[in-house]
């Protein structure tokens, strides 16, 4: 997960399509047929928008004393670029998205769970 988490991060910082795939390429084949660190079977990237993603944030540090939003949360430029890039790396190595936000807010847990046992089975009856 840290290799893909790394993809969207870093690529997000890069704003020439050209550049970010080379810098995707490179990244893949250094991760995985240099290091030879495990390739992940499936990957899921869960889609939440920034808006929501940074409303959480703050809400979840009003909520808990003593905490704070991380590096990456006071930066709403990062999340955006993160998001983007997320969305674009997700679209290039066919990850599987999974929207979780419904009306500008967070899916309920039911909701998930249904739609995610309901993509398990199809899946399982694709394969």
């Amino acid at each position: 997960r840290y290799t893909q988490s790394n993809m969207l991060h870093q690529a997000g910082k890069i704003y020439n399509t050209d550049e970010r795939d080379k810098f995707l390429d490179w990244l893949d084949r250094f991760e995985f047929e240099e290091l030879k660190l495990p390739r992940a079977d499936k990957v899921i990237f869960l889609d939440v928008p920034p808006e929501v993603s940074m409303r959480l944030a703050s809400e979840r540090v009003g909520l808990k004393a003593g905490t704070s939003k991380d590096i990456h949360e006071q930066d709403a430029n990062h999340i955006i670029d993160a998001y983007n890039s997320g969305k674009y790396v997700a679209n290039k190595y066919n990850w599987t998205v999974i929207s979780c936000v419904e009306n500008n807010n967070i899916k309920t847990i039911e909701k998930q769970i249904i739609g995610i046992t309901f993509f398990s089975i199809f899946l399982n009856n694709i394969m």
